[in-house]
């Protein structure tokens, strides 16, 4: 992708652009059961949660497509079983979330998304304590809704 022209704007941090989500982020403790996670997922209307420890830090992610996943293996009959546990028994060579900081380009986060080929990643600080959420649909919402052009127009750079 380096070698590809690329625009200024790509340049600029996902803060600054606004790209992704920063504000009222819904969350799990590793310990909670599954069926609160159901209940945030359907309740926000949020495709994934992050996953914390005690501490608030980020070490994994509880995404739409592990409940489905429960569903295909008919494990949802244990709902009281933990979150944390549920992810480690899916998982065999599980790694956790994807992070990346909200003063990571645009051009860095469309790089680690295709690269992990991952649907999105957690922004955090630096004690790994979650301050947003970067999905690939938030990308292409924002590409999509203002084109490079009308950016670069606003930016005064055209």
């Amino acid at each position: 992708m380096d070698s590809l022209p690329r625009p200024q704007f790509m340049n600029l941090s996902i803060w600054e652009l606004n790209v992704g989500t920063f504000e009222s982020i819904a969350s799990i403790g590793a310990d909670r059961p599954l069926y609160e996670a159901f209940d945030l997922l359907i309740g926000r209307s949020v495709s994934a949660l992050p996953v914390v420890d005690d501490d608030g830090r980020v070490v994994a992610v509880y995404a739409r497509a592990d409940a489905v996943s429960l569903a295909n293996d008919r494990s949802y009959r244990n709902l009281d079983t933990t979150v944390g546990k549920a992810l480690s028994a899916d998982r065999e060579s599980f790694e956790g979330a994807y992070l990346c900081k909200k003063t990571d380009s645009l051009s860095q986060i469309v790089e680690w998304i295709v690269r992990t080929k991952v649907h999105r990643l957690i922004v955090t600080d630096d004690d790994h304590r979650c301050e947003g959420i970067v999905s690939v649909s938030d990308v292409v919402r924002f590409l999509v809704l203002n084109p490079p052009k009308k950016i670069e127009e606003k930016e005064g750079t055209l």
